[in-house]
């Protein structure tokens, strides 16, 4: 069987057109390497978090997907189509990357993951190792495809091939062009070679190849592909002793699926022998969605809804989805969306349905790692029992919603009962959070509130695992138990961050700020926020929390800019308040930001709002309060970097004398006249 997880927004991109492409770190199938026309971004995905970036010039926009060299840190992207750029992870100033003009244009560059040099696909089809368009960027290369014939993929298969598949743009013919990298036995250039896929016999002149993928299996390929009569064919494609297509199998048929649409934009990827993944498939609805299909059976066997927004256009329709280790990636509009996803071996029983509670926990045990629990349970007459087996079951019981509120109560003490080892909390906390958060979104009157506190507490979790919690803490107002996400979780994202700072500034009753100073935990650390402060003090609490978390300028940027003026407004008061009011020094006792993360945040708020703060009068004031706190803090630098060299002459100037035995004494008093 397989599951889907719930989807995140990796990134966004001001325009839908922006969004060049997808690829996967050599070393690691965590991290992926997004590429838009003016950024190339790095990604761990299981933290949802950028950990590197670099941005482009106006005028030099790239064109193709970057990727990793063979050398250790170094990347490799495309600009302008003809403009090859290589450079190091630390070198973040585009201008002084390696530069190589090409003769011909550049569909995209092919990495591995072992270590053997990557290849250059250029638009005409041909291919060449990069190391060899470095020591000749000028070489060109004779065409593989003729005119008409668009690249629609590019794959490199068992190390030494690379299969591209084209399409002709008027007849909508499909072949599949072969082009072997290493040399022959007795040295000579292998032959590329180039298959014309012929079109199903029970199809007609008027159905064509909507999508395709490959999935390499030992020596030879599959090639999936999917019709406009809604037909899933397979291809498979020898490379021992020789090259060949064979005929197409038909494997299913997707049901109530039939397009005219020349531009409906679909595409499949294979994750696996057994699995194909669809994408852009409507229901009559005309709701999206991204489907896991079994081969063998021809089912869907989960699906997870695409919130489309506008309509796509002029995408292509192999650029939509991709994968990384047990990730889909799939670009949906404006943004790029993450789904984790896993596989089983399917029974014909879950298939027809008969399997399908024991599917469903089987979904719910392979996106958490559950095998490590150390619990144990003991029967009524004390033997002991299959403690693992039991959480197992329980934990998939708390995802049916047709229990009653009575009966989901008591499984999940039964749970934490049973997992009473910290280590096993650890595992299962996130798993159990989404539950309840679950379970009380549907039910307004369940909410266990003390149990959500005790499962929190004590834990560093990773935000991520358990972001809907945030949002729905936001809806219930709850300010102790957002302060108590803030303390004990980590990698907290940047929208998560933008939204509990929009819900902290919308919030206008001084009485639910006044009721959560009174907390006896909390009063303590409100107390220290400085007179004079232009918010209420819980709220200004409150804020200094988001303040101290880690971040990134660009993703706190882009959410900024969603930020309504008012608070933008407000926000920006309490910034100018902290210019003055922040310590120095590296220290954020009680949480209270130091100037250097104070400057951060005000740049990026400017950055974000900039046009705004500049057109609406209402601003003018506080931006000239600004610029005299600006302009004094650097006049007060200055005058300490005059203090510095004083101070530093009057040092050298000093000699500790030894005493007689040869020790310097402990202590000295002087008087110093300046």
């Amino acid at each position: 069987m397989a599951a889907l997880g719930e989807g995140f927004e990796l990134c966004s991109f001001a325009k839908e057109k922006d969004f060049v492409g997808v690829t996967v770190d050599r070393n690691d199938d965590d991290t992926v390497i997004v590429t838009s026309k003016a950024n190339v971004t790095a990604y761990k995905l299981s933290h949802q978090k950028a950990i590197h970036s670099w941005s482009s010039k106006s005028n030099q926009m790239f064109t193709c997907p970057a990727s990793q060299t063979s050398q250790p840190e170094e990347y490799s992207v495309v600009q302008q189509n003809k403009i090859l750029r290589l450079w190091k992870c630390d070198n973040i100033d585009v201008s002084k990357w390696k530069k190589y003009v090409l003769s011909q244009p550049v569909h995209e560059i092919l990495t591995s993951s072992n270590h053997r040099q990557p290849v250059v696909v250029y638009e005409n089809g041909s291919v060449c190792e990069l190391q060899s368009v470095v020591d000749n960027p000028k070489l060109t290369h004779g065409s593989v495809i003729e005119t008409g014939e668009i690249i629609e993929s590019v794959t490199l298969v068992n190390e030494d091939k690379i299969v591209i598949v084209v399409q002709h743009e008027k007849t909508y013919d499909v072949s599949v062009i072969i082009q072997p990298l290493s040399k022959s036995d007795d040295g000579d250039d292998v032959t590329t070679q180039k298959l014309k896929l012929e079109k199903p016999t029970d199809l007609t002149e008027n159905h064509r190849c909507l999508c395709h993928c490959i999935h390499q299996e030992d020596k030879n390929m599959s090639l999936f592909t999917l019709w406009n009569n809604g037909c899933v064919y397979r291809n498979i494609i020898t490379t021992s002793p020789n090259i060949s297509l064979q005929t197409s199998e038909k494997l299913f048929t997707i049901q109530g699926f039939v397009s005219d649409d020349k531009d409906l934009s679909v595409a499949m990827t294979a994750l696996s022998d057994s699995y194909i993944a669809t994408v852009g498939l409507r229901d009559n609805q005309s709701k999206e969605f991204l489907t896991i299909w079994d081969i063998t059976y021809g089912t869907p066997l989960c699906k997870q809804e695409i919130n489309v927004g506008t309509a796509r256009t002029n995408v292509s329709k192999q650029q939509q989805i991709f994968t990384a280790g047990s990730n889909i990636l799939v670009s949906v509009g404006k943004a790029l969306m993450v789904y984790s996803y896993s596989l089983a071996p399917s029974t014909l029983a879950g298939v027809l349905g008969r399997g399908q509670r024991a599917s469903h926990d089987t979904a719910v045990q392979s996106i958490v790692p559950l095998s490590a629990w150390n619990v144990h349970s003991t029967t009524e007459s004390g033997r002991s029992t299959g403690g693992k087996a039991t959480v197992d079951m329980l934990v998939g019981k708390l995802s049916d919603e047709s229990q009653t509120n009575e009966e989901f109560s008591s499984t999940l003490d039964r749970v934490i009962k049973l997992c009473a080892n910290k280590d096993a909390m650890l595992y299962l906390t996130p798993v159990l959070l989404q539950c309840i958060v679950q379970r009380s979104s549907r039910s307004s009157d369940f909410w266990p509130r003390s149990i959500v506190q005790s499962l929190i507490k004590g834990k560093q979790l990773p935000a991520t695992c358990c972001i809907e919690l945030f949002q729905f803490l936001i809806d219930k107002e709850d300010l102790s138990l957002l302060t108590l996400c803030f303390k004990h979780m980590t990698d907290i994202p940047e929208k998560t961050l933008i939204n509990c700072l929009q819900f902290y500034l919308s919030v206008k009753k001084d009485a639910i700020f006044d009721d959560f100073m009174k907390r006896k935990q909390i009063q303590p650390m409100v107390e220290t926020i400085p007179t004079g402060c232009p918010l209420h003090k819980s709220q200004a609490f409150l804020i200094n929390q988001i303040l101290v978390c880690p971040q990134n300028d660009v993703f706190v940027i882009d959410h900024l800019k969603k930020l309504p003026f008012d608070a933008v407004m407000d926000f920006l008061k309490y910034l100018c308040f902290l210019l003055d009011k922040a310590p120095v020094c590296l220290e954020e006792k009680n949480l209270i930001p130091t100037l250097e993360k104070v400057v951060e945040w005000l740049c990026v708020l400017l950055d974000a709002q900039f046009t705004q703060l500049v057109i609406v009068p209402e601003a003018k004031e506080l931006l000239l309060q600004l610029q005299q706190q600006v302009e004094d803090q650097a006049q007060f630098f200055k005058e300490l970097g005059s203090l510095e060299a004083v101070l530093q002459s009057l040092k050298s100037s000093l000699h500790v004398k030894p005493d007689k035995q040869g020790d310097v004494s402990l202590y000295r008093i002087e008087m110093l006249k300046l």
